[in-house]
């Protein structure tokens, strides 16, 4: 399989499907870059990974509007050096580069299954603050409706075969 862009996603995705025993290529224009944006997450889907990628946790968000409401549910903020690390890519082939979007239709060649979770208008001319995060796509060779592939990155026509299920969702 092959994934293009190593952000959160990505990286999960690559790392989750090679220690599964999958033969991933990942290519990423910067792969050892450390993300720059502060994430969080629901505590409950952190699945698998270390304590160690908490930065800070909130144990009882709140959220207001015309008044506060309780959730009582964890929420937490990553440590993205912590994240990266636990997210392993001993067993990826990591390959650095910028693919445009023929040349991710390209890996189709000689990869089963591309995942495009490059983010951001890749090669847009659009000013950066106008740009929109895209949804990584299924391209399985079989699949023909270019499927969204869900927060637990299984395409919903191949959820059986095609994503490890119970690995972190972003």
């Amino acid at each position: 399989m092959a994934v293009v862009g190593l952000g959160p996603a990505g990286r999960s995705l690559a790392s989750a499907c090679a220690a599964r025993g999958l033969r991933v290529v990942a290519v990423d224009p910067r792969p050892d870059a450390v993300w720059t944006p502060t994430y969080g997450v629901w505590e409950d889907e952190l699945a698998g990974l270390p304590a160690t990628v908490v930065r800070s946790r909130l144990a009882a968000p709140e959220v207001r509007a015309h008044e506060a409401h309780q959730l009582s549910r964890p929420y937490v903020v990553i440590d993205n050096v912590a994240l990266q690390a636990a997210l392993a890519l001993d067993d990826v082939d990591v390959r650095r580069g910028r693919l445009d979007d023929a040349e991710v239709a390209a890996l189709s060649s000689s990869a089963r299954v591309v995942v495009d979770a490059r983010g951001a208008c890749v090669g847009s001319r659009r000013a950066a603050s106008t740009r929109r995060p895209s949804t990584p796509r299924c391209t399985a060779r079989s699949c023909t409706s270019r499927c969204v592939v869900g927060v637990d990155r299984r395409c919903r026509a191949h959820s059986r075969t095609a994503w490890p299920a119970g690995v972190a969702t972003w």
